[in-house]
C-alpha cells in the first residue's frame, strides 16, 4: 500500500456508510412503526370477531387488550406519520393524543379505583379475571410515556424516554424468557401480555431509531470512535447476557450442572464474550485511526502538490515538469504525463520523470518524437483516454518488453516495469489527458486506494493544465490587444500632428492677414468691420491654444509617469509666484501647508498644480477677500490633496461634466479657458493610480480633492503632513 494509499476515511465510518447508516435506521423505523400498527389491528380484529388465537400467543399466556391494540394502532400511524417522507404532522400530533389520552385515563382508574366506562366501551370481555377489558398498569403507563415521546419526537429528552420504556419492556420479556412472573405483571391479574411488551419494546426501539441524527442516535450513528463502541457493543450487551443466563437455566433445570456451577460458567462465559468483543472493536477503532492518519497523509500531501502546481501554473512546460515530478515521488517510481492532441485523436508525451534520472532522459528523448492512438485498443492510455475509466494492474518485466515496440524494448527491459496504473486527467469534466505511473519493485502492487489517489492528483493537475492553458490565452490576447492599442496610439498620434501641421497653416494665415488689416486699413473701415477682423484675429489665436492643449493631452496620456519624491509645496509656491507676476493689482490670501510630499512625476504633478491652483486663482477674480488654500485631509492614507476657494463655484448637479474635454460650466465671456485644463489633470492623476472628484455651491467657492497612488518603488516615502 502507498505511503498515502488510504482513501479519506476519518475516525470511524467513511461518509457514504454513515448515510446509509442513517437511511437503514429510518427504514427500519418505518418498517417497524407499520408492524406494531399491524400488531394492534390484528388484536383488535381478534376481539370484535371473537377469535382468541388473535387476541392471546398461546392459551396459557395472557391476553392483549382492546384498548391496548387500538392504541397502538394510534401510535404506529402516528410514528410513520412523523418519519420522512412522511408530511402530515397534525394528523401525526392528533393521533399520540388520543393514545395518551386513553392510556392516561387507565392510570386514573388504577390511582382513584373507579371505572370511567372506557375499558369495554367497544366490545365486552369475558375475561373473568382482573377488571374486564382493563390494560395493565404497566402497560398503560408505558403507552402512555410512548404517546408523549412521539408527540414532542424532535425534544432531546424524547430520545431517552423511549430509551426508558425499552428497558421496562425488557424487563417484561426477560421475564417470559427465565418464567419469573414478577418481572411482567403486578398483583395478580395486572400482567403485561408478551406481545404487548414486544409491541412496545419495537415502538419504543422505532421512536429513537425515528431521529438517527439526534438524541441517544447521535452516538450510535457518529463516525467518532465513540459510534464505533457504540454501534459494536449496545446490541451485543443486550443479547449476550440474556442468552448466557437463559442457557444456563436450562443447563440447571436439566441437571446438567448446580447453580453454583451454572453461575461461575456465567460469569467466565460473560468475561470472555465481553473480552473479545472489546478486542474486536478495539480493533476496529486502531484500523479506523490508521485510516484517519493516513487519510490525513494524503490530504497534507495533495495540499504540497496543489501549492507545487500553484507555484508554476502560469508556465506551462513547468508545470507538466512538476506535476510528472510529484506524482513520481509520492506513488510511483516513474510518471509519464500524456495530453490529448489538438484533432482530438491522438495522445502526445507532455511530460516524464523517473526516479533514476538517466533513464527518465532516454525515456523523453524517445516519447519526445512518439504518438499513442486514441482510439486503440492496444494502448492502455488511449484507452483510459477513451473511456475516462483509471486501469490498473501487475506485468511481468519480460511481458512488457514482449509487447512493446521493436525500438522501444532495450528501454523497457531497463525500466523494469512490474505493475502500473493509469488515470485520465480531466478538466471541467472532460478528458484532457492521462496520467501514468510505474513500479520497478516486484511484489508491491498498486492498489485501489493508490489509484484513489492518483485520480485526486489527475483531477489538480488537470485544474491546473486548463488554469495554464487559460492563462496563456489570456496573456496571447492581452498582447494582441496592447499591440493594437499600441497601434491605434501610433496611428492617432500620427492623426493628430498631422491635423495639428494641417490646420496650423491656414490658422497663420487667418490670424495674420486679419491682424495685417487691422493695422493697415483699420482707419478706412467701418467700425462693425473692425470689430468683426478683430472677432476673426481672436478666434484663430483661441484655435491655436485649443490645439496646443489637445496635443498636451494626448502626450501626457502616452506619458508613463517617472515618478520620485516631490515636494508638492514648493511646487505649488512656484505656480502661485507665476500668478503673482501676472496679475500684480490682486490682492489674493493664499494658504499653502509645508511640508507636503508626493511620490509623483515632478513635470506632471507641476501641470496639475498649475491647471487647479490657476483656476482657482481664476474664478476668485471677482471676489473681494478672496482665498485659496492648498492642504491634504489629516489621518487618510493614501494622502488626499485639496485646492480650495471662495469664488464663483458650481452648480453640484453639473459636477461630472467637469473632467471631459471642451466642457465648462461658465460661459467663456465671464471666465476665460480652453475646457482642457481639468481633463488633462484628470489624465495627470489616474495615470498615477489615484482619483479626483470635487465639490462646490454656486458663488461659495469649490473645492478639488485628488489622490496619488504610492509607487512600490517608493511606498515608504515621506508621508505628505496635515498643517498645523
Amino acid at each position: 500500500m502507498s505511503r498515502y494509499g488510504a482513501s479519506v476515511r476519518m475516525a470511524g465510518l467513511p461518509s457514504s456508510s454513515a448515510r446509509r447508516l442513517v437511511a437503514r435506521c429510518t427504514r427500519g423505523a418505518q418498517i417497524t412503526s407499520v408492524a406494531v400498527a399491524a400488531v394492534g389491528a390484528t388484536v383488535c380484529v381478534g376481539w370484535i370477531f371473537d377469535v382468541p388465537t388473535l387476541v392471546r400467543l398461546h392459551p396459557t399466556l395472557a391476553a392483549m387488550k382492546l384498548n391496548t391494540g387500538l392504541v397502538l394502532i394510534l401510535l404506529g400511524a402516528a410514528l410513520r406519520l412523523s418519519i420522512p417522507p412522511g408530511d402530515a404532522p397534525r394528523a401525526a400530533r392528533a393521533l399520540t393524543i388520543a393514545a395518551a389520552a386513553i392510556a392516561a385515563a387507565t392510570l386514573v382508574e388504577y390511582a382513584l379505583d373507579i371505572d370511567l366506562g372506557i375499558d369495554q366501551l367497544l366490545v365486552g370481555d369475558r375475561d373473568a379475571h382482573g377488571t374486564p377489558g382493563r390494560m395493565a398498569p404497566a402497560t398503560a403507563a408505558c403507552l402512555f410515556t410512548l404517546g408523549v415521546a412521539v408527540r414532542w419526537l424532535d425534544a432531546r429528552w424524547s430520545a431517552w424516554l423511549c430509551l426508558l420504556t425499552a428497558l421496562t419492556a425488557h424487563i417484561a420479556v426477560l421475564g417470559y424468557l427465565y418464567g419469573v412472573r414478577d418481572l411482567y405483571a403486578i398483583g395478580p391479574y395486572s400482567t403485561v401480555a408478551l406481545h404487548t411488551a414486544v409491541a412496545i419494546y419495537g415502538l419504543a426501539v422505532a421512536a429513537v431509531l425515528a431521529r438517527p441524527t439526534r438524541g441517544a442516535m447521535r452516538l450510535v450513528t457518529s463516525d467518532s470512535p465513540g459510534g464505533v463502541l457504540a454501534r459494536r457493543l449496545v446490541p451485543p450487551a443486550l443479547v449476550v447476557p440474556a442468552m448466557l443466563a437463559l442457557l444456563g437455566q436450562w443447563g440447571e433445570q436439566a441437571g446438567v450442572y448446580g447453580t453454583a456451577f451454572g453461575r461461575a460458567m456465567l460469569v467466565a462465559s460473560s468475561s470472555v464474550t465481553f473480552v473479545a468483543l472489546i478486542a474486536w472493536t478495539a480493533a476496529a477503532i486502531v484500523r479506523s485511526d490508521e485510516r484517519r492518519r493516513a487519510a490525513e497523509a494524503r490530504l497534507r500531501a495533495l495540499a504540497q502538490v496543489s501549492d507545487a502546481f500553484a507555484a508554476v501554473a502560469t508556465s506551462y512546460q513547468p508545470l507538466l515538469d512538476a506535476i510528472a515530478g510529484t506524482v513520481t515521488d509520492i506513488v510511483g517510481d516513474g510518471c509519464l504525463v500524456t495530453l490529448i492532441s489538438d484533432d482530438g485523436d491522438h495522445l502526445y508525451s507532455a511530460a516524464n520523470a523517473h526516479r533514476d534520472a538517466a533513464l527518465g532522459a532516454d525515456y523523453r528523448a524517445y516519447l519526445a518524437t512518439m504518438l499513442l492512438s486514441r482510439t486503440s485498443a492496444v494502448s492502455v492510455s488511449g484507452t483510459v483516454a477513451r473511456t475516462g475509466q483509471p486501469l490498473r494492474a501487475d506485468v511481468s518485466p519480460a511481458d512488457m518488453v514482449a509487447r512493446s515496440p521493436e525500438a522501444l524494448r532495450p528501454l523497457v527491459a531497463r525500466l523494469d516495469v512490474h505493475g502500473y496504473a493509469v488515470v485520465p486527467i480531466r478538466a471541467r469534466g472532460t478528458v484532457i489527458g492521462t496520467l501514468s505511473v510505474l513500479r520497478n519493485v516486484p511484489g508491491h502492487s498498486y492498489t485501489d486506494e493508490d489509484v484513489t489517489l492518483l485520480q485526486d492528483l489527475g483531477d489538480r493537475a488537470g485544474l491546473a493544465i486548463e488554469n495554464a492553458r487559460l492563462y496563456a490565452q489570456l496573456e496571447q490576447r492581452v498582447d494582441e490587444r496592447t499591440a493594437e492599442l499600441e497601434a491605434a496610439n501610433a496611428q492617432l498620434e500620427s492623426f493628430s500632428y498631422s491635423v495639428a501641421h494641417d490646420l496650423r497653416a491656414p490658422l497663420r494665415a487667418i490670424s495674420g492677414f486679419s491682424h495685417a488689416l487691422l493695422e493697415d486699413a483699420a482707419e478706412r473701415l467701418a467700425a462693425d468691420d473692425v470689430r468683426h477682423a478683430t472677432l476673426i484675429r481672436d478666434a484663430a489665436l483661441r484655435m491655436n491654444e485649443l490645439i496646443d492643449a489637445l496635443l498636451e493631452l494626448s502626450r501626457i496620456s502616452r506619458t508613463e509617469p517617472s515618478r520620485r519624491v516631490v515636494d508638492v509645496s514648493a511646487l505649488a509656491r512656484g505656480v502661485i509666484a507665476e500668478l503673482r507676476a501676472a496679475q500684480p493689482e490682486r490682492d489674493v490670501e493664499v494658504v499653502i501647508a509645508d511640508g507636503l510630499a508626493a511620490d509623483a512625476d515632478p513635470r506632471l504633478i507641476e501641470i496639475v498644480l498649475t491647471n487647479l491652483l490657476g483656476n482657482a486663482w481664476k474664478f476668485t477674480g471677482r471676489r473681494a477677500g478672496a482665498r485659496i488654500e492648498l492642504g491634504v485631509r489629516p489621518d487618510e492614507q493614501p494622502a488626499v490633496y485639496f485646492v480650495r476657494d471662495n469664488g464663483a463655484g458650481f452648480d453640484p448637479a453639473h459636477a461630472g461634466k467637469l473632467f471631459g474635454v471642451f466642457q465648462r460650466l461658465h460661459a467663456a465671456r465671464d471666465f476665460d479657458g480652453s475646457g482642457i485644463g481639468l481633463a488633462t489633470v484628470h489624465r495627470i492623476v489616474h495615470r498615477h493610480g489615484g482619483r479626483i472628484g470635487a465639490e462646490a455651491e454656486v458663488d461659495r467657492g469649490a473645492t478639488f480633492y485628488f489622490t496619488l497612488q504610492p509607487s512600490a518603488l517608493t511606498a515608504r516615502a515621506a508621508l505628505p503632513r496635515s498643517p498645523s
